[in-house]
């Protein structure tokens, strides 16, 4: 079985990253962005094309958390990512360090996120809302303009460590949550497998990009030990669709609406 190693599902991507934002410097022909000189709360509002308007909000039940959504097209995305953490066990900080969650949210691995065990088939998300399919996902990026040009209207305007920012046309207002991809071999998730059905998640892995990099999860899987996931680059416009990585490492979660 020919899993890529942690690392190397971002890292052609990182290297155009950092091509493009070299010979990418802002000329005079460059659009001018109207909602550059609109006051609003990024937090609270969007702008575009020079009109502001305002992000909704809802509770989740589980927890009293509140969380910012917006409609995008025909659909209505949470307009920040899930920091759910149920009795403390599901997801992590980047880092372990709770300021991490509190700006970008938690990261979770897949089966904590569908399946708190092999058998059973749930999702993180709040009632009312799902984890979205792959398909889900390239409806969003459709909606935003495609591939190409998608990242930079639903990055958020401040947040990314590039000299590029994002327009967040729509509040989607993605944020760079960074990414830990597991410290183990495709040789060794089906044993993990099990562990993790019988011990728990205490799977050691890599924090890396924060700052530079979001990532998510789809619920569409690939095969048996891995899934579907998207991500936005600080330093480019496109975002990247259709990934496959592994189950047990840990990316973001944007929750979409029944």
């Amino acid at each position: 079985m020919n899993l890529k190693s942690p690392l190397s599902e971002i890292s052609i991507s990182l290297a155009l990253a950092l091509t493009v934002s070299c010979s990418s410097d802002e000329g005079e022909n460059e659009p001018k962005d109207p909602c550059k000189k609109v006051e609003y709360n990024p937090q609270t509002q969007f702008c575009f094309e020079g009109n502001v308007s305002n992000k909704e909000v809802f509770t989740d039940a589980r927890d009293g958390k509140e969380y910012r959504y917006v409609k995008i097209g025909n659909q209505t995305w949470m307009a920040e990512n899930l920091n759910y953490s149920g009795d403390g066990s599901i997801g992590r900080c980047y880092e372990d360090e709770p300021a991490n969650c509190d700006k970008y949210g938690r990261l979770y691995y897949w089966y904590k996120t569908i399946r708190p065990t092999l058998s059973e088939a749930t999702d993180v998300c709040p009632s009312g809302w799902h984890l979205p399919s792959a398909e889900e996902w390239r409806t969003l990026i459709d909606f935003a303009g495609g591939n190409e040009i998608a990242g930079k209207k639903l990055k958020a305007r401040d947040g990314w460590d590039g000299l590029d920012t994002g327009t967040d046309d729509y509040g989607f207002s993605a944020l760079p949550g960074g990414y830990a991809p597991a410290k183990i071999t495709a040789q060794e998730y089906e044993g993990w497998l099990i562990i993790a059905e019988l011990q728990g998640y205490n799977i050691d892995v890599y924090f890396s990009f924060m700052g530079m990099l979001g990532l998510w999860w789809s619920s569409t899987e690939d095969d048996f030990i891995s899934s579907i996931g998207f991500s936005i680059y600080d330093t480019i416009d496109q975002m990247a669709g259709g990934d496959r990585s592994g189950k047990f490492n840990l990316k973001s979660v944007r929750c979409v609406k029944n």
